[in-house]
């Protein structure tokens, strides 16, 4: 272990955001960078750490992590979850991250071993628990024994084929759905400015009010639009029919390789059975190849799933004709 020194910082330093784009990772480097640090910051009170992991003074890990207080958690029901979770175990909140660590030349599981007792000091000292991130499946060993561990999984689809080669790997209920969502007038647009994103935000707080979940507000679209879209990518896409919101879906990413985020769709394009969510699916795989991304990361999926929303996820995923990769969850 004395092979490795780990370093520490408040703050990311210089070059840090630009040295993840020669590293790779099995989730988006969007979440390691300065800029997803700065939301989180402003939106949930997550107060930020760097750590690198380097071999004779090159860097061969990097991770960002939040120290997480839960009196300062936005939300009724997050302060209690937060509260719980702390007096539960004694401790003062959460340490946590998102995604999965970039890796440079030279990672190999003893690094691995060295980031993960970084992390399991660094939440020790200041009386943490470490709750929740992201870690390759082939670097469990690495982790502490007493982290909780789940097998999780994505489904990444490539976009540095043609259009038309990605299309014809689609399944093909996929591919009927789009040509009926075409057949029935079905548009799609991308978000252009705030005032759109804010008219778009209040029909998605429907849609939420409809799963009986609940948004935390406009701030948690701004911020991304703030953060996110200048110093990488985030953009918008909407379904309409007949002048009508139906269905949208958001995207974010830095680099090449980009995730979804926050799909919905209305009451009526349910019973109806408008395919707006299809439709905005391939215009936005056909924009992204428009912008020589290489990567698509559908979002986590439950390799076992237990239910039939679960079930009904996974195929609804699985018919865009990614591969699946495999990786730990921490959980709580």
């Amino acid at each position: 272990m004395d092979r490795y020194r780990t370093r520490i910082a408040d703050t990311p330093g210089p070059g840090w955001d630009e040295s993840l784009l020669l590293g790779s990772t099995g989730s988006l480097a969007l979440y390691q960078t300065s800029h997803w640090a700065a939301r989180q910051e402003e939106l949930q009170s997550f107060k930020p750490a760097y750590i690198t992991v380097e071999d004779q003074d090159q860097a061969v890990l990097r991770l960002t992590v939040f120290a997480s207080n839960p009196f300062k958690l936005r939300g009724a029901r997050n302060i209690a979850h937060g509260l719980y979770h702390a007096l539960r175990s004694g401790k003062r909140g959460s340490l946590l991250w998102h995604g999965q660590p970039v890796a440079f030349t030279g990672a190999e599981e003893s690094a691995y071993r060295a980031l993960a007792q970084a992390v399991d000091g660094f939440a020790a000292e200041r009386s943490l628990r470490v709750s929740a991130g992201e870690w390759p499946l082939d670097m469990a060993a690495a982790l502490p024994e007493r982290w909780k561990r789940k097998k999780w999984a994505t489904l990444k689809v490539e976009l540095t084929p043609e259009p038309e080669e990605i299309f014809a790997g689609f399944k093909s209920s996929a591919r009927k759905a789009i040509k009926k969502a075409q057949q029935d007038g079905i548009t799609v647009r991308r978000v252009a400015d705030l005032v759109e994103l804010e008219q778009y935000y209040h029909f998605a707080a429907e849609c939420a009010r409809r799963y009986h979940k609940s948004l935390i507000g406009f701030r948690d679209f701004s911020s991304m639009w703030q953060y996110l879209r200048p110093n990488g990518i985030y953009e918008t896409f909407i379904a309409e029919h007949d002048g009508e919101m139906i269905a949208g879906l958001s995207v974010w990413g830095y680099g090449d390789c980009i995730g979804e985020v926050g799909s919905f769709q209305s009451g009526r394009s349910f019973r109806e059975k408008l395919y707006g969510p299809d439709l905005i699916k391939w215009e936005m795989l056909r924009w992204a190849c428009g912008r020589n991304l290489k990567i698509f990361d559908l979002a986590g999926i439950n390799p076992e799933p237990r239910d039939e929303k679960e079930k009904n996820i996974r195929r609804f995923k699985e018919k865009w004709g990614g591969g699946i990769f495999y990786y730990l969850m921490i959980t709580v």
